[in-house]
């Protein structure tokens, strides 16, 4: 192999690393956005797989008590302007601080501190019944 050709696979391998590194350093706040705008917007089946696998069974009697409540409404809900904010993160777990506002049918109001625990699921993160305010097993 050329040095030229090493080099050249060495970069790749460089910058595939760091973009991995970057994606699963701003994961957690994806996923606990994903999972709240999920919520608000009544799309259980769509929060329910962002659960971790472990606690799905207990959560999925949550929504499915909420979607029988909620299920039939039809609200136009904003959530653009909340804010995601990682305060902790280590190898597996990482807690999400959820704040700002929400508009519903057009007033805005004050979203309640709400916070998500997450924890590593293979390369990616998942969200923990743990789950404070979010409506994961609360």
């Amino acid at each position: 192999m050329s040095p030229r050709t090493r080099t050249i696979i060495i970069a790749v391998v460089a910058v595939v690393l760091v973009g991995f590194l970057g994606a699963r350093a701003y994961a957690p706040k994806m996923v606990a956005q994903n999972f709240t705008e999920d919520i608000y917007h009544v799309h259980f089946d769509d929060a329910l797989q962002l659960v971790c696998p472990a606690d799905r069974a207990k959560v999925q009697q949550s929504f499915d008590l909420l979607q029988g409540i909620l299920g039939g409404l039809n609200v136009s809900i904003d959530t653009s302007k909340l804010t995601y904010t990682i305060n902790n993160e280590s190898l597996n777990t990482a807690h999400v601080t959820i704040g700002g506002t929400v508009t519903i049918l057009g007033n805005e109001t004050q979203s309640p501190v709400q916070s998500v625990d997450l924890q590593a699921n293979g390369l990616w993160w998942c969200v923990s019944e743990n789950t404070n305010g979010g409506s994961a097993g609360s």
